[in-house]
């Protein structure tokens, strides 16, 4: 079925577009199969989307002015550059290149018309930004972090295992008595990167034994030789951060910001409620 806004078709591809910015906005909260199985929930967004999306333009077309055609092109060579799809773009034909345009334009007159939307709304207070922060505390809470480097060997094959736990435990004893751990993981690990720093990193960026053992360590501390699926291993911690909760003052701006935008997103929605009352939504079966 076709959906004509005001008796203008809304392209399907302006609904495919939709459909898959959800499904990606989804994947962070869902898995693939759950996707799949809410995919006509997920599509009847989608072209709740582009009808809002089609009654905006229209307002926005008697709202504001044409773009400068220079304005136009810069834009259009902005998003060339941006994607880089330069040889796609000159694939095009006239008449894809001229809907392409046009759309662009539609585009920049809807930013000007959120503008118009959202002209009254203001900044949000100190007070207001603080509350917020009070009142989603744990969301600003930083992580325990350590900093820490390793050295992580797999026994050669037809290597006997006694043998080969000897000498990752005289690799360590080395370095307990005053020995180079970035001298010895270049030496003997299998993973020289950095010379065996592995950097900053909270609880769960690597595999639970590994963390289990890291975190358990103290600054200056060697691990005793333990396995992983990735190896045996020997770990120094470097440095550590307690978990600690960032200072308003560092996500005052970012509270703001959050903030108003959704002050705005609560006015553009009031007017698209406003002209979904006098518009015309119909559908169509497709004509050939």
């Amino acid at each position: 079925m076709a959906i004509f806004v005001n008796k203008e078709k809304i392209d399907d591809a302006v609904i495919e577009q939709e459909f898959k910015v959800l499904c990606q906005r989804y994947s962070s909260i869902m898995k693939p199969e759950e996707i799949q199985s809410n995919r006509e929930k997920i599509l009847a967004d989608a072209r709740e989307n582009a009808i809002e999306r089609m009654i905006l333009t229209q307002e926005a077309r008697k709202q504001v002015e044409d773009p400068a055609p220079n304005d136009v092109e810069g834009k259009i060579f902005q998003l060339k550059e941006l994607y880089g799809k330069q040889g796609q773009f000159n694939k095009m034909s006239e008449e894809d290149l001229a809907k392409f345009r046009n759309g662009v334009r539609d585009s920049m007159k809807i930013e000007k018309y959120f503008d118009i939307i959202c002209k009254d709304v203001k900044k949000p207070s100190t007070e207001e930004c603080r509350k917020f922060y009070e009142d989603k505390r744990e969301e600003f809470l930083s992580p325990e972090m350590v900093k820490a480097s390793h050295i992580v060997r797999r026994p050669l094959a037809g290597q006997k295992m006694p043998v080969f736990y000897k000498n990752m435990r005289e690799i360590r004893q080395r370095i307990i008595d005053g020995g180079d751990f970035a001298a010895a993981a270049i030496q003997h690990s299998e993973c020289k990167d950095s010379n065996g720093d592995l950097g900053w990193f909270p609880r769960g960026e690597m595999v639970p034994l590994f963390d289990d053992v890291v975190f358990n360590l103290k600054v200056g501390e060697i691990s005793d030789v333990f396995q992983t699926e990735f190896g045996f291993h020997l770990v120094k911690v470097t440095d550590k951060r307690p978990a600690e909760y960032v200072e308003f003052e560092k996500v005052q701006g970012s509270i703001e910001q959050h903030l108003m935008e959704e002050l705005k997103n609560e006015e553009i929605g009031k007017a698209v409620d406003k002209l979904r009352e006098t518009a015309l939504i119909e559908e169509m079966p497709e004509t050939s």
